[in-house]
């Protein structure tokens, strides 16, 4: 009977540690829209890489309560201060892979794929 409990206890345990912090937003998407939450070391873009067609028009919605950017980092656009519940949309005319960050928030980065 002991080692019944002591075997259920340890499972018990083992099953309640998760890592709460895990972004509950998906890292990878399709479509064409973009969030942006969380402040500083916890701030991130969802989905943080995006698959998309030629011709889409990406809006990025700033759903964190400080300002972020979205800035291409060959400079192809830059939204500049996007405040609380602000938005900032840009128009993919050609294919390719376009990298970009928050100005802001160094750990912000994010990819734009488009077909």
């Amino acid at each position: 009977m002991r080692h019944t409990f002591l075997v259920l206890a340890l499972a018990l345990g083992i099953a309640g540690c998760g890592n709460d912090d895990s972004p509950t937003e998906p890292t990878t998407g399709t479509g064409t829209a973009v969030s942006m939450t969380g402040s500083g070391a916890g701030g991130r873009f969802a989905p943080a890489t995006l698959t998309t067609t030629v011709g889409s028009t990406v809006v990025w919605t700033n759903t964190d309560n400080e300002a972020h950017t979205t800035t291409s980092n060959t400079g192809l656009w830059n939204s500049n201060n996007v405040p609380q519940n602000g938005t900032f949309s840009f128009q993919f005319t050609t294919a390719g892979t376009f990298a970009y960050r928050c100005t802001l928030h160094a750990n912000m980065n994010g990819t734009v794929i488009v077909q």
